[in-house]
């Protein structure tokens, strides 16, 4: 992910996917041989790009413990040493797709992924339970 990458990015809103192709991850339904770290959603999907790199690469020790701007970027951070050297910042990849409702588009690439996999992308954290706990609102 290179600071020339995100300047062709998309500025309007969007949805995008962080993935480290070469990783093919072991899920609980299947393996996922795109190697997707992370789905989000975004108002402006270059400047929260720009900022999940700047997270990822920081390297001054005291900043690194201040909050990340950008969950994925402390989960990457919390995973252990061996897991980051297998996949290094400069190696990660992202997809961009501009679209209006940029929440409902994440919430279903985050629904196709889990029906698929069993789980969310590693970098994600859950996806949203509706009443009853249900993963979906009654009827869709």
């Amino acid at each position: 992910m290179t600071k020339s990458d995100l300047g062709e990015v998309t500025s309007g809103s969007g949805i995008y996917q962080v993935l480290s192709p070469a990783l093919k991850i072991g899920r609980l339904g299947a393996t996922d041989k795109a190697g997707i770290l992370y789905i989000g959603e975004a108002k402006n999907p270059q400047r929260r790009l720009k900022l999940l790199r700047r997270a990822l690469l920081e390297t001054d020790p005291e900043r690194r413990r201040v909050e990340p701007r950008h969950v994925a970027a402390g989960r990457y951070r919390a995973l252990p040493s061996h897991v980051i050297r297998a996949i290094p910042v400069d190696t990660l990849e992202f997809k961009v797709a501009a679209c209006i409702d940029h929440k409902g588009a994440e919430e279903e690439l985050l629904w196709e992924y889990f029906m698929k996999f069993g789980e969310v992308p590693p970098l994600n954290g859950t996806l949203k339970l509706y009443p009853k706990g249900t993963l979906r609102p009654s009827g869709a």
